[in-house]
Parts: C-alpha cells; structure tokens; sequence
C-alpha cells in the first residue's frame, strides 16, 4: 500500500496492490463526498 497527498494535504491518494491488480483511490478534502479516512 502507497499513501501520497498533495502539497497541500487537500489531496490524497492511496493505491493498493493485491498480487492480481492494482486500485487506486483518491480523496479531495474539498469534495462535497463523504471522506473515507475518520477525521
């Protein structure tokens, strides 16, 4: 697992390796969507 985020810290993205593929999942602190990282 991979943790980056923005410059900021308004952007962070976590990509995810399982041996089969790969994920990748974004989040913007500004978004009007639930966060999915617990403040």
């Amino acid at each position: 697992m991979f943790v980056f985020r923005g410059r900021s810290g308004g952007l962070i993205k976590v990509i995810w390796h399982d041996g089969q593929g790969a994920c990748l999942f974004t989040n913007n602190r500004r978004s009007y969507y639930t966060s999915f990282l617990a403040s």
